[in-house]
């Protein structure tokens, strides 16, 4: 399928769920009724636009004395456990970052019937993003106003800057909803559902720092 507009939004109708009492859970952001969920967290940046510039995970940067939760944590408490948190750039925020979206299309093309057919979705108020003219909308949890394009599993890894988009997409859901990517605009991780293997892949890929959740966790704010 060619990247471009979406034909329809109705797949990410199927994804949404009422807020729990504590607020939005995790299967608000990536649907109901998967078998398995997890989370996924940008790296940060140590070096940033130098020469020994170099990925980081969330863990690794916690002192080891420190109880880390990564299925909840937020960046505020890593960067705030830090001796010298000036020394690290903060992990992408709104997007999945390149390197961590190109795992998650290695993995999840392969646990999709449909790997050539996925509707993916961006916020339309960014202000470094340009909504193409056709693009569909849809609402989506938490009532932020989204355009839906359609493309191969693959566009997930892409910022799609001939569009006038420039970021990777935050939501994601092939046309046999085998899976579901998403989380909210502030968010510097993503969640997903899918299938036990599908989501052990992702567990043991070297690229991905990743934590188990279940839909019923609270997602907060992960800035402020």
């Amino acid at each position: 399928m060619k990247f471009g507009p979406a034909k329809s939004v109705e797949l990410f109708h199927a994804q949404e769920m009422p807020m729990n009492r504590a607020g939005l859970a995790v299967g608000s952001f990536a649907g109901l009724d998967f078998e398995q969920y997890v989370r996924v967290v940008n790296p940060a940046i140590a070096g940033a636009h130098t020469a020994d510039e170099r990925r980081r995970s969330w863990r690794s940067l916690v002192e080891p004395a420190q109880t880390f939760d990564g299925s909840t944590a937020q960046w505020a408490e890593v960067r705030a456990s830090m001796s010298d948190a000036t020394a690290v750039g903060e992990p992408a925020m709104g997007q999945v970052e390149l390197t961590t979206a190109r795992a998650l299309v290695e993995v999840l093309s392969r646990h999709t019937s449909t790997p050539a057919e996925c509707l993916f979705a961006w916020w339309i108020g960014y202000a470094d993003v340009r909504m193409p003219a056709e693009a569909p909308r849809v609402s989506l949890p938490p009532a932020r106003e989204m355009f839906v394009m359609e493309g191969g599993v693959s566009e997930g890894a892409h910022e799609h800057a001939v569009w006038g988009i420039a970021r990777t997409p935050m939501r994601w859901v092939p046309r046999d909803r085998a899976w579901s990517v998403g989380n909210d605009i502030y968010g510097r991780s993503v969640f997903i559902g899918g299938t036990g293997a599908a989501m052990t892949e992702l567990l043991e890929h070297p690229d991905l720092e990743v934590y188990v959740v279940d839909a019923e966790t609270t997602v907060m704010a992960e800035d402020w």
